[in-house]
């Protein structure tokens, strides 16, 4: 279950293309994940795709993940509930909110719940909205509809 954690975690987290291969450097050379996690977009461990930790096989505390160019990508904070904050190809703060993340044995389940807020091009706030189990239930400010930027 630990590992299909981690998988879900590089799916739903990294939406990484189908193209790429991700190469894992564990400080720690146990069998069990504990401590510093890095992955890269290269065998030559050049380009950094995701560092965060693991405890008792499970991803903890702070990841961050990078695009391919480098360009920070995404920041989860692991806690009963994740805190994550997406950021744009250019770098600039997109979004952020809290998810929910729920396991059991029939179905693995990520969701965002509570207040999220949008982002411009500019990093001015424009829209703040209200979601319950993964669905918007209110619009707090801002238009009804988010508009992406880029």
């Amino acid at each position: 279950m630990r590992s299909i954690l981690f998988l879900l975690s590089l799916v739903v987290f990294c939406s990484f293309s189908a193209e790429a291969q991700l190469f894992r450097k564990n400080r720690n050379d146990n069998a069990s994940k504990n401590g510093k996690y890095y992955e890269f977009w290269d065998k030559d461990s050049t380009t950094l795709s995701a560092k965060g930790h693991f405890c008792h096989d499970l991803p903890c505390k702070t990841w961050k993940y990078y695009y391919s160019d480098g360009t920070r990508r995404m920041k989860v904070k692991y806690r009963d509930s994740l805190k994550i904050k997406y950021y744009t190809n250019s770098g600039k703060l997109d979004q952020k909110g809290y998810a929910m993340l729920n396991l059991n044995t029939e179905n693995i389940h990520f969701y965002w719940h509570g207040i999220w807020k949008f982002y411009d091009h500019k990093r001015k706030l424009y829209r703040i909205a209200l979601y319950e189990n993964g669905a918007e239930v209110e619009v707090l400010s801002g238009p009804e509809e988010p508009i992406y930027f880029e």
